[in-house]
């Protein structure tokens, strides 16, 4: 190996051991449950927040057509945006930013079932 694959393969293994450190130490597992749920609740939550995002609900042939052509890349694509929106959320748990209850116990914005929806805002639902 030369020390330019050397130091890829230790930045690799030190951003690894940051992440897992950063989950271990946080109080609440939103990180670990959009991880592992990120595909299931993909495949609902991009189709949704297109059309949501678009005002399509009057056309059925369009939020059909956004259906079949998002689901595919939301159940894709879902582990990764729940991994990223999990850390979020643990870390708004941690600064007591969001409670832990509207983290999983909702479908708000701010839900940890909702891995493509980003801007949500503390206590949405008030």
């Amino acid at each position: 190996m030369n020390d330019q694959s050397k130091r890829h393969l230790s930045l690799r293994r030190c951003s690894l051991a940051c992440i897992l450190a950063a989950v271990a130490l946080l109080p609440s597992c939103a990180t670990i449950t959009g991880t592992a749920t990120g595909a299931f609740t993909g495949l609902v939550d991009l189709p949704n927040e297109l059309i949501y995002k678009e005002k399509l609900k009057s056309n059925v042939a369009e939020t059909w057509l956004i259906v079949v052509l998002a689901a595919p890349v939301g159940f894709a694509m879902g582990p990764v945006f729940g991994f990223v929106k999990g850390f979020a959320l643990d870390v708004s748990a941690v600064t007591r930013v969001i409670p832990v209850g509207e983290e999983f116990g909702t479908y708000h914005r701010a839900s940890v079932w909702r891995p493509y929806s980003y801007d949500w805002t503390p206590n949405e639902h008030e």
